[in-house]
This record gives C-alpha cells, sequence and structure tokens, in this order.
C-alpha cells in the first residue's frame, strides 16, 4: 500500500515537472518569435533609409532567410514637408495561429 502511494505522488509531480517544461518551451519559442520579428522589422526601416527619402505607399515581400515570415511597409505623408510616417508590420505563424508585430517610427528627409 505504501508503494502505491510513494508511486501516485511520484506520477503527480512528474507530471507537473513534465507541464512547466513545455510551458516553458512554448514561452521560449514565442520570445524568439517575437525578438526576431523586432530584428526584421530594423532590418527593413535600414534598408528604406538607405535607399533615400520614401514615396508613400504600401509595399509587402517575404524574408529569404526566413520563409516563415513576412512583411508589409507602409509610408503615409504627413503634415510637415520632409516628414513621413513609415509602419512596419512582420507576420509569422505560431501554432497554427497568425502573429503579427508592428513597428511605426517618423522618417525625415535628410538636408545635406
Amino acid at each position: 500500500m505504501e508503494v502505491l502511494l510513494a508511486v501516485a505522488i511520484l506520477s503527480m509531480g512528474l507530471a507537473a515537472v513534465i507541464h512547466t517544461f513545455s510551458t516553458s518551451l512554448w514561452a521560449t519559442e514565442s520570445t524568439h518569435h517575437l525578438t526576431l520579428a523586432t530584428l526584421l522589422s530594423q532590418e527593413k526601416l535600414a534598408e528604406l533609409k538607405q535607399e533615400g527619402f520614401p514615396s508613400p505607399g504600401l509595399v509587402s515581400g517575404s524574408f529569404e532567410d526566413y520563409p516563415n515570415f513576412t512583411w508589409e511597409m507602409e509610408v503615409n505623408s504627413t503634415e510637415m514637408d520632409g516628414l513621413v510616417e513609415v509602419r512596419v508590420s512582420i507576420f509569422w505563424r505560431e501554432r497554427g495561429s497568425r502573429k503579427e508585430m508592428e513597428v511605426k517610427t517618423l522618417l525625415a528627409r535628410r538636408t545635406e
């Protein structure tokens, strides 16, 4: 009887450890995807800055090195000349659902 009780207690403890481990793995995966999306959005903004002052519009695409991620960039004019609002959205799939991370910033025309 004592052995049976010990096995039952051990089983419950082991189940709790397995659940905690799987939850931790899921959280690590989500954090990795969000960090990667943040870095990819910074990459798109850096590319935009190198190309010069952007025209208003919407463009989208995918990342060659990260096929599970796609991007969308929208440039909108503002009331101030030489200043545009840029929105970069990164999309990916995680556990069967679509996730999105969005960054907005203002970009000024360079004067030389």
